[in-house]
């Protein structure tokens, strides 16, 4: 969707460590004093900012459209192509309600889109319309007009505003709100460079777990639901967990067999992130496992299964979304 830049191996284990913590989130699995919602996924649109060299703009899905150029749907496809294929194929596995009505939900799509195997999907739709928003207004560029519009944005959500629609908006163009600040934020610390003096902020997210348990601050952050708790920490806290995992993932690095797993995990984790819901249900209701056991099926199988994917090019197009 959108094209990247060339990454260092931290990245993939920084998602690898974050597709960790989605799975956890859909589990029973209780991690002592802190909330993975709080971070994971603004976690994974800050990455996204920071990697994405060109933003795909509307104007960009009609050149695709009118002249047929491939080179924009090999970008777009990347996302459509795998939501489209997993909702498909997953309707037929589980067949939770009319195909009628699971169509209008695949259509519609957002937060709307919820089902015993669909509920993580928001993320895909919001983070396509978040990046035609960002590329279409230029957001990209650091001016004073686009930080008064993020402020703006900013603001709504935080008034809640969107939650007095009957309905959420399609293919979460409401979620999406929250989705162009984080990867504004992404998108920011391209021009950042390291100092030494930035290793003191790998104690902030300690500080705040201190805080927040010993204060009864009851801190809540949730972007799917759109749980936007405190209009200062909503910043903070995400970007201080996620520097510090991406901290972590730099040493991690350096030690070949856990840089293998977690890598190739972070090369899986939009696999993963379509597939471990269906896995989660599967293992509670089909086989009646625990969550430890799901989490670890989640996990291990998917990432099995994308190899299998990578082999054969209609399942790299269908579930992995690359044409080429």
């Amino acid at each position: 969707m959108s094209q990247v830049i060339n990454r260092k191996p931290e990245f993939d284990i920084l998602k690898g460590i974050l597709i960790i913590f989605v799975v956890i989130g859909h589990t029973s699995i209780h991690i002592p004093y802190i909330n993975v919602f709080w971070f994971h996924m603004p976690a994974f649109f800050m990455i996204t900012g920071y990697l994405t060299k060109k933003w795909l703009t509307p104007k960009d899905i009609y050149t695709a459209i009118k002249y047929k150029d491939h080179t924009i749907w090999n970008r777009i496809g990347k996302y459509i192509f795998p939501y489209l294929s997993y909702s498909v194929l997953f309707f037929i596995l589980f067949q939770p309600e009319s195909l009628l009505k699971n169509l209008v939900r695949i259509l519609y799509g957002g937060v709307n889109n919820t089902t015993v195997y669909s509920y993580p999907f928001w993320y895909i739709n919001a983070l396509f319309i978040a990046t035609l928003a960002i590329g279409g207004g230029k957001l990209f560029k650091q001016n004073r007009a686009n930080a008064l519009i993020l402020l703006i944005i900013w603001i709504l959500l935080h008034c809640n505003i969107m939650k007095l629609l009957p309905i959420p908006l399609p293919w979460g163009t409401d979620t999406a709100l929250g989705a162009i600040i984080f990867l504004c934020i992404g998108n920011v610390t391209k021009e950042m460079k390291s100092k030494k003096w930035h290793w003191y902020l790998l104690i902030l997210p300690f500080i705040f777990i201190i805080f927040n348990k010993y204060a009864s601050l009851h801190y809540k952050l949730n972007m799917k639901s759109m749980v936007y708790d405190h209009f200062i920490l909503d910043l903070c806290v995400p970007v201080f967990f996620t520097y510090f995992f991406y901290q972590v993932s730099i040493i991690l690095s350096h030690i070949r067999g856990c840089s293998h797993l977690l890598s190739y995990l972070g090369m899986c984790s939009m696999t993963i992130y379509f597939t471990h819901a269906a896995i989660l249900s599967l293992t509670r209701k089909g086989l009646q496992w625990n969550d430890a056991i799901g989490f670890v099926s989640a996990i291990v199988i998917v990432a099995l299964l994308h190899t299998l994917f990578k082999y054969f090019r209609i399942t790299r197009i269908l579930f992995i979304g690359k044409l080429k």
